[in-house]
């Protein structure tokens, strides 16, 4: 025969385990929500969820009163899980979604800066390639003549602002980052 000592004792852990079951549960709603999986997925979701909870409660009961199943234990549970829902569960959420919500904002923001610094280190060597290559074409292009009455006059080129070749390891730069920007 169990002590009331003991009871209260095993009656408090298995409180704790329905804190535990109540958060994990909400954890698993919120996870359930965003995915928003169908019928069969949400079953095999579930099914998981208990296969998780399952044995932590089993350690908790062990740990507590050697794995005696009594009516308390279920009442303690049932107690712990209710109080969760009451006073815990809506300020979890909460707390979850606005973490949630930063965390998608720092990687946006991140993702943003990036994207800037990408586009700043990349789009100058973009540019002196292509005028490169401009000048490239042109100075392979033939000189044009024109002829005007008696005289012959030669068109010629405009000068290029760039004197310099971009090197293949810049033009690959621009290769390589394509799909970002």
């Amino acid at each position: 025969m169990e002590s009331v000592r003991d009871q209260l004792s095993t009656l408090t852990s298995m409180a704790i385990g329905g804190l535990i079951t109540g958060l994990l549960f909400d954890l698993y709603r919120l996870a359930r929500g965003l995915i928003r999986p169908r019928r069969l997925l949400t079953d095999i979701g579930d099914l998981l969820f208990w296969l998780v909870v399952t044995p932590i409660l089993f350690v908790i009961l062990v740990n507590d009163n050697f794995g005696q199943v009594r009516v308390y234990v279920f009442l303690g549970w049932a107690i712990g899980f209710l109080l969760y829902r009451a006073l815990f569960s809506s300020s979890i959420i909460y707390l979850v979604l606005a973490v949630t919500r930063l965390c998608s904002r720092i990687v946006d923001g991140l993702s943003r800066l990036f994207t800037l610094l990408q586009r700043a280190l990349v789009k100058p060597f973009y540019r002196a390639g292509r005028r490169a290559r401009r000048h490239k074409r042109r100075s392979k292009e033939t000189v044009a003549v024109r002829r005007t009455g008696a005289a012959k006059i030669v068109a010629r080129r405009p000068k290029s602002r760039i004197r310099f070749v971009v090197s293949r390891w810049f033009l690959s730069l621009r290769r390589m980052f394509k799909g970002f920007f």
